[in-house]
C-alpha cells in the first residue's frame, strides 16, 4: 500500500501549510450515486464478535466525531511514528488500545491522514453529486443500486491519479481539501458475500475540518498534532426499496 505523503520537505524548510479547512460543497440536480474505482481489496471477513459484542450506532442519526492524532514532527517515510488512532462509530468515541475492540476505523500514517478499516470491516467511498453534507445522504438505499466492489478497499487517504482518496493535496498552496461530494463508506459484510446487502452495518462519513496544534508554518519543523472533525450516520440497505 502506498503511503500518503501529504507533507513535502526541502532542505532547511518545511513547505507545508496544513491549515484548517472546511469540506467543499457543490450541489447539482444529479441524484445518481457515482461510485469510483476502488483500490486494494479487503482480505478479511466480518468476525461474528463484531455483531455480538459491539453495539452499532442508531440508524439515520447524525453524529459528530473527533479524532486527535499524534504529536509528531513530519519527516520522510516510514510514517510509523504517527501510530494508530482508532474510532468507534457505535460508541461515538476515539478509542485507544486495549479498548479499541469495537473500533471500525484507524487513522494512521503521516499526520494520521490515512483512514483504514479495522479487521472485519471494509472501506471505500461514494460520489454523490447532489449531496452537500451528511444530511443529504439517504438512510435507505435500494438493494440493487450499490456496486459494492467499488467500495472494497483497505484504506483511503490522499487522492491521486492512480489511487482514489478522500482529500486532494495542493503542492502549490500546501492546503489539503476534501474531494467535493465524496463520502467515506465503512461497512460490514455480514454474509461474506462481498456485496453490500440487507443486514450489513453501513456508515457514511464526511470529514468537515482538519486543524493542527500549532498551525503549520514553513519556519517551524514541528512537532504538530492534527485534529480531525467529521460527521457520520448509519444507513441501511432496504430490500425491495422498502423502509
Amino acid at each position: 500500500m502506498r503511503q500518503n505523503n501529504i507533507f513535502k520537505l526541502i532542505p532547511g524548510t518545511l513547505l507545508i501549510m496544513f491549515m484548517a479547512f472546511a469540506c467543499q460543497k457543490q450541489a447539482t440536480p444529479d441524484r445518481d450515486r457515482k461510485l469510483a474505482t476502488a483500490g486494494e481489496k479487503s482480505p478479511t471477513a466480518t468476525p461474528k464478535r463484531l455483531l455480538e459484542d459491539c453495539t452499532p450506532a442508531n440508524l439515520c442519526t447524525k453524529y459528530d466525531g473527533t479524532v486527535v492524532g499524534a504529536n509528531q514532527t513530519p519527516g520522510p517515510p516510514p510514517y510509523t511514528i504517527w501510530g494508530h488512532k482508532y474510532y468507534s462509530f457505535g460508541e461515538n468515541a476515539q478509542k485507544d488500545p486495549p479498548n479499541n475492540g469495537c473500533a471500525e476505523i484507524d487513522f494512521n500514517s503521516i499526520f494520521n491522514s490515512t483512514i483504514t478499516a479495522t479487521s472485519g470491516w471494509k472501506i471505500g467511498y461514494i460520489q454523490v453529486l447532489s449531496a452537500e453534507d451528511i444530511d443529504d445522504i439517504e438512510c435507505c438505499w435500494g438493494d440493487n443500486t450499490i456496486n459494492s466492489s467499488s467500495l472494497d478497499m483497505v484504506s483511503i487517504g490522499e487522492n491521486t491519479a492512480g489511487t482514489p482518496g478522500w482529500f486532494n493535496y495542493d503542492i502549490t498552496t500546501h492546503i489539503p481539501t476534501p474531494v467535493a461530494n465524496r463520502f467515506i463508506v465503512v461497512w460490514s459484510d455480514v454474509d461474506n458475500s462481498n456485496d453490500i446487502s440487507c443486514g450489513d452495518i453501513i456508515y457514511v462519513m464526511q470529514v468537515t475540518s482538519v486543524t493542527t496544534n500549532p498551525a503549520v508554518s514553513p519556519t517551524n519543523p514541528g512537532p504538530y498534532q492534527p485534529t480531525y472533525q467529521f460527521e457520520y450516520k448509519r444507513i441501511q440497505v432496504c430490500c425491495d426499496n422498502k423502509k
